[in-house]
C-alpha cells in the first residue's frame, strides 16, 4: 500500500502530516520570539539615560514588601537572608512600566558558594526569576500558584563572578519577550507573562549554613 502521509486516525495515531505541521508552527513560534529578543538585544543601551525609578536602600521604604524575619533596606544595603533550607527570601515592589530595563549588583555575603540570587519580576499570580549562584551558575525560576520552578535548569556561565564577588544582572523585556544579562554578557532568553507588576530581589538557600545577600541597588529604565 501507497504511503499517502495521512496516518492512520483509527489506531489513534498521528499522521506525518500533521507532526509536519506541529514542528512547523513550533518553528515558527520559537523563530518569533528569538528574533524578538534579537530587537531587544540591538536597541540602543536605555541605561544612558537616567532611570525612571530607582532605590538605592539608603532608608527603609514602606513601598517594598519584605518579611521581616527574611530581610530588610539597612546603611545602602538590601539585605536578604532566607531562614531555613530549601526556602527563599523575596522583597518585591511595584513595576512602574510595562515595558522595561531593570538592574541590580548584588552578591553573598555569608554562605556557602551553592546559593541562589537575582531579580524577579511579574505579578502576584505568575513570577519570574533571573538568579545566579556563588558557584558559577546560573538559571530562570518560574513561581505559578506559590510555586517555584525551573523555568531554565541551573548551569554554569563563565561571566558569573563566584564566591563573594558582585554580580550585575539585568532583565530586558518588550511585550512577552525578555533578554537576561549577567555582567554585560547576554545569557538567556525567555517568554514570560504579560502581565508585570512587581520588581523585586531574591535570594535561595540550599544549605544548613546560613545565607545573607546584599543587593546595591535596583534600577528601572523604560523600554
Amino acid at each position: 500500500m501507497d504511503d499517502t502521509g495521512e496516518g492512520y486516525p483509527g489506531d489513534g495515531g498521528v499522521s506525518r502530516r500533521a507532526w509536519r505541521i506541529a514542528v512547523a508552527v513550533l518553528g515558527v513560534i520559537i523563530g518569533v520570539t528569538g528574533l524578538a529578543a534579537i530587537a531587544i538585544a540591538i536597541r540602543p543601551d536605555v541605561r544612558r539615560a537616567a532611570p525612571i525609578w530607582s532605590d538605592e536602600f539608603d532608608r527603609a521604604s514602606r513601598e517594598w514588601t519584605i518579611d521581616p524575619g527574611e530581610g530588610e533596606a539597612v546603611a545602602g544595603r538590601l539585605r536578604l537572608h532566607p531562614t531555613r533550607p530549601g526556602a527563599s527570601a523575596l522583597a518585591t515592589h511595584a513595576l512602574p512600566v510595562d515595558d522595561f530595563v531593570v538592574e541590580t549588583q548584588a552578591g553573598a555575603v555569608a554562605g556557602p558558594p551553592d546559593n541562589g540570587y537575582g531579580i524577579v519580576v511579574g505579578s502576584a499570580d505568575e513570577m519570574t526569576a533571573f538568579l545566579v549562584g556563588g558557584d558559577g551558575y546560573f538559571s530562570v525560576q518560574r513561581r505559578i500558584d506559590g510555586r517555584w520552578s525551573e523555568a531554565q535548569p541551573w548551569r554554569q556561565w563563565p561571566h558569573v563572578r563566584r564566591g563573594r564577588a558582585v554580580n550585575t544582572l539585568r532583565i530586558e523585556c518588550h511585550a512577552a519577550a525578555c533578554v537576561f544579562y549577567v555582567n554585560d554578557e547576554l545569557t538567556a532568553r525567555d517568554t514570560i507573562a504579560r502581565e508585570r507588576s512587581l520588581i523585586g530581589a531574591m535570594a535561595q538557600r540550599y544549605s544548613e549554613e546560613r545565607l545573607e545577600v546584599e543587593f546595591d541597588y535596583l534600577k528601572v529604565w523604560q523600554r
